[in-house]
């Protein structure tokens, strides 16, 4: 008779074999619990063996790295950081300091906004939504320093003219 643990409680579950693939209650706390069925279990990949001539050591892949896989069972590559993310922080942490780089937070922001827009299209192979986040905002906050710089100078200059 095939076991099956319930999610909840982790309470196994004895089922026959002919109950595969049926949804069940548990005994123990009452939940549902869904018998696998085995023909539905997914693939089982087994790790690539590493060839390694003698006295050499072995290179050993990254100990978190886990291969994603597509719904057929194809390794899909990882996804890498998209360059405009970086390139939309660069610019804005450049800007931030000298406020008057008014056009590096511009680009910053130009940047930030087609990167976000490549991640979101790229289906999972681009990453770096949160450089693009990071980015855009410090280029908006940049430019609204800029802003109310260029605001206040503009009225000292005038109080200064009229108080002559």
């Amino acid at each position: 008779m095939p076991d099956s643990a319930c999610p909840s409680c982790e309470t196994t579950v004895d089922v026959s074999i002919n109950m595969r693939g049926l949804t069940i209650q548990c005994p123990h706390c009452g939940k549902s619990v869904i018998i696998p069925s085995p023909h539905l279990q997914p693939p089982a990949i087994s790790p690539p063996v590493l060839a390694t001539p003698p006295g050499a050591s072995a290179h050993l892949p990254d100990a978190d790295y886990r291969p994603m896989l597509d719904n057929m069972g194809s390794t899909i590559s990882r996804p890498t950081t998209s360059w405009m993310a970086v390139l939309s922080l660069l610019l804005a942490l450049l800007s931030f300091p000298a406020c008057c780089c008014t056009p590096l937070s511009i680009a910053a922001v130009a940047c930030g906004h087609i990167g976000l827009s490549d991640i979101r299209k790229s289906a999972g192979r681009l990453n770096g939504e949160e450089l693009c986040m990071a980015g855009l905002i410090i280029g908006y906050f940049t430019i609204i320093l800029w802003a109310i710089v260029a605001i206040a100078v503009g009225m000292l200059s005038a109080c200064s003219s009229f108080l002559r």
